[in-house]
C-alpha cells in the first residue's frame, strides 16, 4: 500500500517520535523514505548596528542545524534497513506547510508523516504546521501527536 513515504521533520522535540513512527511504517510496509526538512525563512533584515549577526552568519547557523537533522534521520533509517534520503528546501514561514504537500505530491508519495507541533497562541489560531498540512494535501496525512 505504501511504497513512498515523506516524512517532514522540524527537528522539534517531537521529531523523534515522528522518525519512529515512520521507521516502523517503512519497515512494516517496505516503502522508501524522503526526509524533509522546509527552513522557514522571514523577510527581516538583520540590523546594522552589530548587535545581531550578519545575515550570511545566521544562514549558516541554520543550515547546519537543518543539514544535522535530515543526517540525523537518514543515519536512523538507513541503520533500521530503510531506503532513506534527505532533502532541505527554504520556504516562507508561512509556506512551510504549502510546500511540504507540493513536495510530497510532486514526488509521488503516498503517505506524509508529520508531528503536531504544538506551539502558543498563533498555533491556537491558525493550527500547527502538522494540521495545515492535513487540511491543504491531497496525499492522505499521518499527524503524530
Amino acid at each position: 500500500m505504501y511504497r513512498n513515504l515523506v516524512v517532514a521533520l522540524s527537528g522539534t522535540d517531537d521529531s523523534s517520535r515522528v522518525l519512529a513512527h515512520t521507521t516502523e511504517l517503512a519497515k512494516a510496509t517496505g516503502a522508501r523514505v524522503r526526509v524533509l526538512h522546509v527552513r522557514a525563512v522571514d523577510c527581516v533584515e538583520p540590523t546594522t548596528m552589530g548587535l545581531v549577526p550578519s545575515a550570511p552568519a545566521l544562514v549558516r547557523e541554520e543550515n547546519g542545524t537543518a543539514q544535522d537533522v535530515v543526517d540525523r534521520a537518514v543515519g536512523e533509517l538507513t541503520a533500521a534497513g530503510v531506503d532513506a534520503q534527505g532533502d532541505i528546501v527554504e520556504a516562507m514561514r508561512a509556506e512551510v506547510a504549502s510546500t511540504v504537500c507540493e513536495l510530497a505530491e510532486a514526488g509521488g508519495a503516498d503517505l506524509i508523516v508529520v508531528g503536531e507541533h504544538q506551539g502558543g497562541l498563533l498555533t491556537a489560531l491558525v493550527g500547527s504546521t502538522g494540521e495545515r498540512v492535513a487540511r491543504l494535501c491531497s496525499v492522505p496525512v499521518l499527524l503524530v501527536p
